[in-house]
């Protein structure tokens, strides 16, 4: 058995689980989530908590399966009850930025006959494609005219603070 899917899962007040055909809802405030469980792994739900078991043979792949269901529901259950957000830092000259309602606005600086100093900004990690590089793989763009904006344990850095503090991470995006 895994060490982490031992562990039961809590459930806040407010939250209502059900598992009905091998399918996992959590409800709460923030709205719903579903979960359809995989053959080899049986959840249930008693009174303040869910407990994710194992139901056949203690193989590598049936440990695996057993952690990253419970980590899932431990996420589900944050996830409509507290909502994910992603806090940002933004340290830099030369430009301004400020959320709008739901609209990060940046004010960039041009160049000196008024044409833009950024061309383009284009995104490299997808919800459905995330791309990782450490620090000794990462590119140059153009020639070192550009920049990666990477997202690491240590925030939110450019590619050239990343080689820095020799930290790697997700790659947010290209700008130049």
């Amino acid at each position: 058995m895994s060490r982490i899917g031992k562990l039961p899962v809590a459930i806040p007040g407010g939250v209502t689980v059900e598992e009905k055909a091998r399918k996992v809802t959590v409800k709460g405030p923030k709205g719903a989530l579903e979960l359809s469980l995989r053959p080899e792994i049986d959840v249930k739900v008693e009174k303040a908590q869910v407990v994710v078991q194992p139901n056949t043979a203690d193989t590598r792949h049936v440990r695996a399966y057993h952690g990253m269901t419970r980590a899932i529901l431990n996420n589900m259950m944050k996830g409509v009850t507290q909502g994910y957000a992603r806090n940002l830092e933004i340290i830099g000259v030369g430009w301004n930025a400020a959320v709008q309602g739901k609209k990060l606005v940046l004010d960039l600086k041009y160049g000196p006959d008024g044409e833009f100093v950024i061309r383009e900004i284009k995104r490299v990690s997808k919800p459905g494609c995330r791309v990782y590089s450490g620090t000794k793989k990462l590119p140059r763009v153009l020639r070192g005219q550009g920049i990666y904006v990477l997202s690491t344990p240590k925030g939110v850095l450019s590619d050239r603070a990343a080689r820095l503090e020799n930290v790697g991470g997700e790659v947010l995006c290209q700008v130049y």
